[in-house]
């Protein structure tokens, strides 16, 4: 679990910026293992940045449709 990541989200506005910090604040706190066929740790890193990127992406469109008053 990212706890610094988390902490970066909270109470605040979730924009493009926030959302790139928290991604690569997820990827510095993780503790990756290269392997020969499995990737590097860059690689690695970079993988989680995306994934942590793409996940805050779709959450918030989901609690975008279910805000009646569709304030963001």
């Amino acid at each position: 679990r990212a706890a610094s990541a988390e902490a970066r989200l909270q109470h605040a506005d979730p924009d493009d910026r926030v959302v790139a910090e928290a991604a690569e604040i997820a990827a510095g706190e993780c503790s990756p293992m290269a392997h020969p066929l499995f990737g590097s740790v860059e690689y690695k890193r970079a993988l989680i940045v995306t994934t942590v990127r793409k996940a805050l992406a779709r959450a918030m469109a989901r609690a975008r449709r279910q805000d009646p008053g569709g304030s963001r």
